[in-house]
C-alpha cells in the first residue's frame, strides 16, 4: 500500500531500504558500500557497541554535551568504525524535523572526522536531501534522549546479526513489524523509550508499507503510521 506523510519521504525510504538491504541483511556500509563493505558486520557493531556502552559518560564528563562525549567514545576508533558510527547517526536524524539540516550534516561529518572529508555529506547528494526533509516531530525525548536512542540503534542492530541464521539480518530486517523480541534488551535505552511513550522509529523506517498496514486504516491508521 501506499506510504502516508505530509512531506516528500522519498529520499528518506530509499535510504532506509538500502540500509535494511545493503547494511543490515548485508554488512555493507550505507554510504560507502563498495569501499567498506564490512562496515555494519556483526564484528564492527561488537567495536562500536563497546565503545559507546563500554564507556558511558554522564553530566559533564568530557564536556557535557552529547557532541563532545561521543567524540571521546570514539577517540582511536579507525574510520570504518567512525563510519558506521556516523551512519548510526544518520539513521537517527532521519525522521525527525526538530532537528535542521544543518546540524544533522555538521554532526555526521563530525563523526566521520577531518582526517576523511571525501567521506563527508555535501550539500545536493542524495542523503542531504533526504536529511533535508523528516517524518514527523517525535517530541522533547527524541533530541534529550539522544543518547539512548542513538545507543539503542547501534544495540538493536548488533542483536539482527547475533539472532539471524549465518550472522546476517535476514530473519529479523524482512519482518520489522514482527521483531519486538529483539528491540527489546540493552540497559535503560528501551526502559526509557517505553517510559516517555516513544515508539521506536526503527520498524517504520525499515519497512513503512508494512507498519501502515499492520496499525490499521482510515484517519486513526493514519496518524498512528505518521
Amino acid at each position: 500500500m501506499a506510504v502516508f506523510s505530509w512531506l516528500d519521504r522519498s529520499g528518506i525510504d530509499e535510504i532506509c531500504a538500502q540500509w535494511r538491504e545493503g547494511s543490515l541483511i548485508g554488512d555493507a556500509s550505507l554510504l560507502y558500500p563498495e569501499t567498506y563493505p564490512d562496515a555494519w558486520s556483526a564484528e564492527r557493531l561488537v567495536e562500536l557497541n563497546g565503545l559507546f556502552w563500554g564507556n558511558l559518560l554522564e553530566g559533564e564528563e568530557a564536556g557535557g554535551t552529547f557532541a563532545s562525549k561521543w567524540e571521546r567514545q570514539l577517540q582511536g576508533a579507525d574510520i570504518e568504525v567512525r563510519l558506521l558510527a556516523a551512519e548510526v547517526l544518520l539513521i537517527y536524524y532521519l525522521p525527525t524535523e526538530a532537528v535542521g539540516r544543518g546540524r544533522k550534516v555538521e554532526m555526521i561529518n563530525m563523526t566521520i572526522g577531518p582526517d576523511h572529508p571525501e567521506l563527508h555529506i555535501v550539500s545536493g547528494s542524495t542523503v542531504d536531501q533526504a536529511l533535508r526533509s523528516g517524518i514527523a516531530n517525535p517530541g522533547l525525548f527524541y533530541n534529550s534522549g539522544q543518547p539512548l536512542l542513538v545507543g539503542y540503534l547501534m544495540d538493536l542492530a548488533l542483536r539482527i546479526k547475533q539472532r539471524s541464521p549465518g550472522g546476517t539480518g535476514r530473519a529479523v530486517a524482512r519482518q520489522p513489524v514482527g521483531f519486538r523480541p529483539v528491540r527489546r534488551g540493552r540497559r535503560s535505552a528501551v526502559r526509557r523509550d517505553a517510559q516517555h511513550g516513544l515508539p521506536p522509529p526503527v520498524p517504520r523506517l525499515l519497512r513503512a508499507d508494512r507498519v501502515q498496514a499492520a496499525q490499521g486504516t482510515g484517519a486513526e491508521g493514519v496518524r498512528r503510521a505518521r
